[in-house]
């Protein structure tokens, strides 16, 4: 299915998101995408996002896989929720933590 996906997305000129949820198994960031390295193996970049360990009101977004450039840094973000209308707050500073950290 993920083969026929690029496949689709190479011929349409076309990016595809995929979103999913980390196991809770232990082992690298890789093989945490839906427990199998077939998802990541499949993308041109995986990223998560997670809990930042120092301020829990705030979101990392970090590089796990990416072979399109070089990544050394993710992005942080807080989630507001106004009168039921959210919006996403981005911090400007770059994150230099690994997914792996």
């Amino acid at each position: 299915m993920l083969s026929m996906l690029g496949q689709m997305a190479s011929a349409e000129n076309v990016a595809v998101v995929l979103v999913t949820h980390n196991n809770k198994g232990i082992g690298s960031a890789l093989n945490k995408v839906m427990g199998s390295i077939a998802f990541t193996a499949a993308c041109r970049a995986a990223w998560g996002v997670y809990k930042d360990p120092e301020d829990p009101s705030k979101r990392l977004f970090l590089p796990i896989k990416n072979n399109i450039g070089s990544d050394s840094s993710g992005l942080a973000f807080t989630v507001q929720v106004e009168n039921d209308v959210g919006r996403v707050d981005w911090f400007k500073e770059p994150v230099y933590l690994s997914a792996e950290e």
